[in-house]
């Protein structure tokens, strides 16, 4: 319980939902089932974007509407994202299976 006080109860909160979250988007076994997941959490995603299996870290922080990509983009296998801040990737970029991408 001393967790709970020091972080907040709207704080722990916070951080279960996106976890639970977070877990539905890992089950997503084709990428046009996580692309509309992540859209449908927030997410600002550009047309033709293909993301691999990939996992997000720190997303009670910002939340998914913290991501952006531009149109035609592509997240590999393995690819960690920091949620912590936003990340914006402009069109047609590629982030190549594990790669890492830290906001602090």
């Amino acid at each position: 319980m001393k967790a709970v006080r020091q972080a907040g109860a709207a704080r722990v909160v916070r951080y279960l939902w996106t976890s639970l979250l977070a877990s539905v988007l890992r089950r997503a076994w084709i990428s046009p089932l996580r692309v509309l997941l992540l859209r449908l959490y927030g997410a600002h995603l550009g047309s033709n974007v293909v993301i691999q299996r990939f996992s997000l870290m720190n997303v009670d922080r910002a939340g998914f509407g913290a991501l952006h990509t531009g149109d035609d983009c592509f997240i590999g296998d393995e690819v960690m994202l920091d949620l912590a801040a936003p990340i914006m990737l402009e069109p047609q970029v590629t982030l190549a299976t594990r790669a890492i991408v830290l906001t602090h």
